[in-house]
């Protein structure tokens, strides 16, 4: 069993490593030495921000379904939502989300585009 002043020394020694360890990690790469093993990892590590963090556009579509059975109706918005991802991927942008949302009375096709900010613009282009 340790006695006190040796449990005291392990916890010294524990958070010396850790202090090292997390300074290491949180002082970045431009304040190292360049043979830090972790400047290869931060150097190449670019973070892609969704629409949270980065903002873009996020529409909303709404199908008219009064004219046709559940059936057609869940095939057409298939469809249409392939042809939108497809148009979406077109255009460059970084992790679309294209999905479809039912609720019992409609259905409804979510795009959401993050880094554009003429939504007009992706409008027209959707």
């Amino acid at each position: 069993m340790p006695s006190n002043k040796q449990k005291t020394w392990i916890l010294f020694v524990l958070i010396m490593v850790l202090g090292y360890i997390s300074g290491s990690i949180f002082v970045g790469p431009n304040n190292l030495p360049n043979q830090w093993p972790g400047k290869y990892f931060f150097g190449q590590f670019r973070p892609h921000l969704g629409l949270d963090l980065q903002g873009g556009a996020h529409l909303v579509y709404e199908a008219d379904t009064s004219q046709v059975t559940d059936e057609e109706a869940q095939s057409a918005i298939s469809g249409v939502r392939d042809v939108i991802e497809r148009r979406v991927n077109a255009l460059g942008i970084s992790e679309p989300i294209v999905q479809t949302a039912q609720t019992p009375n409609d259905l409804r096709i979510i795009v959401e585009l993050a880094g554009v900010f003429d939504v007009n613009d992706a409008i027209r282009q959707i």
